[in-house]
């Protein structure tokens, strides 16, 4: 394009945008660190909670268990196990998905924004917020599973309905 001078306020390229692109990330990132935070703890009570559902619908069952001689770690692979699996599946199977609706939120975030910012996720990303959600997982399954070896069994039984 043939623009006079005169009319051309600023030129963006390659290094302006790049040299703003990490001026936001180090503005944004104890912020960012923060929502991780949360996020994580937010996924911590969902999951003991659908866990301690899982625990107190069964809890006469695991009664029965215990008294036929099932160990502890024998009972939380029968209540667990099931979990973790689908947990694993859920977790590989939907990152596709995932990764469709952040940037399809993006683009729709963007739409009033009078210029064009490439989304791009890295592998990176990807697999710590994978990780996240394993390490948290696990602190809840060990909750759980202290929970489920410090039942008192003979109670559960005297006061089922």
């Amino acid at each position: 394009m043939d623009i006079d001078e005169k009319y051309i306020a600023t030129t963006i390229d390659e290094n302006s945008i790049t040299d703003v692109s990490k001026q936001l990330s180090e503005i944004m990132e104890p912020l960012i660190n923060t929502f991780i935070f949360l996020s994580a703890v937010f996924l911590a009570g969902f999951m003991y909670s659908l866990m301690k559902i899982i625990t107190d619908k069964n809890t006469i069952q695991i009664a029965y268990l215990k008294i036929f001689g099932y160990t502890n770690r024998e009972i939380s692979k029968i209540y667990i196990r099931p979990v973790t699996i689908t947990l694993l599946i859920s977790l590989i199977a939907l990152i596709p998905l995932e990764l469709y609706m952040v940037k399809e939120i993006m683009y729709y975030s963007m739409l009033k924004f009078s210029g064009y910012l490439e989304l791009y996720i890295s592998p990176k990303i990807v697999i710590l917020s994978i990780l996240i959600t394993i390490t948290t997982y696990i602190f809840v399954s060990t909750l759980q599973f202290y929970r489920i070896s410090k039942m008192n069994f003979s109670e559960v039984l005297k006061n089922r309905e």
